[in-house]
């Protein structure tokens, strides 16, 4: 797995139309999720309880999705962790959509072709936080992608390497948790 730092230096090497020596131009995405401020707490709802497979994601939303947008990805990880633990990867999102529901299911392809990776805790969709100590900083990075990832990746490094080259637009919100 990569550092949350990396992530971004990959997807922004080399945008379509740049050449390696020019910075790409990325816009940015507004994002928020109506359940918290960014850099507040997640509530205990969306996060380990004693009945924590039932814990929805959060609803989130966006605009500002730039011309020529065919997907967006989202990507939940702990930045707080040596791994980078993944939490959510939900990719071809459909271009129309300005935000996500709360409560998908925890399935691979949903209903509207948007595809979910497994976590790092081995299923498809959503995983709470729930940290082994102490607080953590959970990282949403929502992008807008110039294609549909097709055939679609299987893993983490495959969706980030189908990615690069294709990110137009990118936004992020913060979130913590812990007992």
């Amino acid at each position: 797995m990569r550092p949350a730092s990396a992530l971004f230096a990959v997807l922004l090497t080399i945008a379509p139309g740049v050449s390696s020596g020019q910075r790409p131009r990325v816009a940015a995405l507004n994002v928020t999720l109506p359940a918290f401020p960014s850099g507040g707490a997640i509530p205990a709802k969306y996060a380990c309880t004693e009945h924590s497979e039932d814990s929805p994601n959060p609803a989130i939303q966006w605009s500002g999705a730039p011309a020529g947008t065919m997907s967006f990805a989202l990507i939940m990880h702990d930045t707080s962790t040596p791994t980078d633990f993944l939490h959510w990867a939900i990719f071809n999102i459909p271009a129309t959509a300005v935000g996500l529901r709360e409560h998908l299911p925890n399935r691979a392809t949903l209903d509207d072709g948007s595809v979910q990776l497994k976590n790092d805790a081995g299923s498809p969709g959503y995983y709470n936080p729930c940290p082994p100590g102490g607080t953590h900083r959970y990282q949403f990075d929502l992008l807008a992608l110039d294609t549909v990832l097709n055939p679609p990746p299987k893993n983490r490094g495959a969706l980030v390497r189908a990615m690069n080259g294709h990110v137009i637009a990118r936004g992020q919100y913060l979130g913590t948790f812990g007992h």
